[in-house]
């Protein structure tokens, strides 16, 4: 966020889980055929990245902690919001009184209890970390690899074993770029990133230097985390790359987030893709990147890049789809108080040509209404059990990651794609919180909205 310097976090337990949701307990939801779509691509942005190098092992180059934690309160962050959500939110014609696709029972699938559960960083961590503090909100953030579970928090990086013993750290995330000059050596900014590349066996770790829009990038040159980096500085934005997102895909790394200038006004929605073929090698790499200003008086806010997951590729030159949850009445310029939609775009990327990459859409893909306004929009909306210190809801913000599965033919349903995406949402008017999920069928082409449900038990507590 604009004029941040030390970005905060509080974590204190991490559980491994997978999850099944059951289809059986979906509320099924065709979409038309012929989803509304705007084709038109604004210009690309190309640029290389400002800076690279390789570094020496990260295990070399970490420092330990040394501060004294103290027992303190935290100090609490603002959330950088567009102007118009404020003037939209209160206008609503028609509030929700329940939500349409509210589940009150689980379905014929449970979730499988976690593999393994253990203690993650906490604000201590933060609090011990040279120059810094305790703050909230937290961004937790963290994957897993075939041996390794990479956690990061505002400004530390743990990285465990898959049985959740420490194998280095907790260390500060700018310990990664020790060496390297510039702003992603000097400003632990936070708004981590950590993912698994599974189909190169690499790790990319991310934050940003808001202040000078830089993105700062570190792409393991082994499948070992605490090993040595191919590490880059990207210029994406004159200031204020807020809340960045990224995903995986087969041509690139894709990244969106939200621009904000130097007085702190909402700019745009931009979206960008680095060159992975050269990270991967160390060698230059460029980026190309889209802004997304408001469409016909419409606000695109914390757009999601798809991050492919599973093992099955999509089909080549597949673009990436990016998707919004769009509540009408908060987003729209002529709000329609019986639709909501999905919006998407698709990101075609051409490192041949940089030039002629596209960024098209949005295309709508309607879903029943939902309600993303909490508290008119303030913070610490949802109490939580054995302290003060409330929940940030998020409802504006369409959740990381959307996940992209491929599946061939030996798949009950055939040879598909999906996009799955999850939000909060008010369940019943008086901002009780539940989550709406979703799963979106040819995301990269012809979009179809697949299945749909809002999980929200009837027994008053939030999700």
């Amino acid at each position: 966020m604009p004029g941040r310097h030390r970005v905060l976090t509080v974590v204190t337990v991490i559980a491994l889980f997978a999850a099944t949701l059951a289809p059986a307990a979906a509320q099924e939801e065709p979409a038309p055929s012929e989803p509304s779509t705007a084709t038109s691509s604004p210009a690309a942005t190309v640029i290389s990245a400002t800076r690279h190098d390789t570094s020496a092992p990260l295990r070399d180059m970490v420092r330990p902690l040394t501060e004294t934690p103290e027992a303190v309160e935290p100090v609490e962050m603002p959330l950088l919001l567009p102007d118009q959500v404020m003037e939209r939110a209160r206008r609503r014609a028609q509030p929700i009184v329940e939500d349409p696709l509210r589940q009150e029972a689980p379905g014929q699938v449970a979730t499988p209890d976690p593999i393994v559960n253990f203690e993650g960083q906490s604000d201590d961590d933060n609090d011990a970390t040279p120059g810094a503090f305790r703050l909230v909100p937290p961004d937790t953030e963290g994957d897993v690899g075939p041996n390794h579970y990479v956690q990061m928090i505002n400004i530390i990086t743990e990285i465990y074993d898959k049985q959740g013993n420490s194998m280095l750290g907790p260390f500060a995330n700018i310990d990664l770029f020790s060496g390297f000059g510039g702003a992603c050596e000097t400003e632990n900014n936070g708004d981590p990133i950590a993912l698994y590349d599974q189909f190169a066996d690499r790790w990319m770790l991310s934050q940003f230097a808001i202040e000078q829009g830089i993105q700062c990038v570190a792409v393991s040159t082994t499948g070992d985390p605490t090993g040595s980096y191919h590490r880059y500085a990207f210029k994406v934005a004159p200031t204020g790359n807020d809340y960045p997102k990224m995903g995986v895909w087969p041509d690139g790394y894709y990244l969106t987030f939200n621009e904000f200038n130097a007085s702190g006004d909402y700019v745009q929605a931009v979206a960008c893709a680095f060159e992975s073929d050269e990270m991967l090698q160390g060698n230059p790499a460029q980026q190309v990147c889209f802004g997304n200003p408001a469409s016909g008086g419409d606000t695109f806010f914390s757009l999601q890049p798809a991050h492919l997951e599973g093992l099955t590729p999509p089909p080549e030159g597949t673009p990436n789809p990016f998707i919004m949850a769009f509540d009408d009445e908060v987003w729209g310029a002529s709000p329609d108080p019986s639709q909501d939609f999905y919006k998407m775009w698709h990101f075609s990327v051409d490192w041949v040509t940089p030039a002629n990459s596209t960024f098209t859409g949005p295309i709508d893909v309607p879903t029943e209404e939902f309600d993303a306004e909490f508290c008119n929009f303030s913070r610490n909306c949802i109490g939580q059990p054995g302290t003060a210190t409330n929940l940030d809801v998020l409802g504006q913000f369409t959740m990381y990651r959307a996940v992209y599965r491929s599946f061939d033919d030996a798949h009950p349903d055939g040879a598909h794609q999906e996009l799955w995406v999850n939000h909060s949402v008010d369940l019943d008017g008086d901002s009780l919180a539940g989550i709406r999920w979703t799963e979106i069928r040819s995301p990269a082409t012809t979009p179809v909205l697949h299945q749909t449900g809002t999980w929200g038990p009837a027994d008053g507590e939030n999700r």
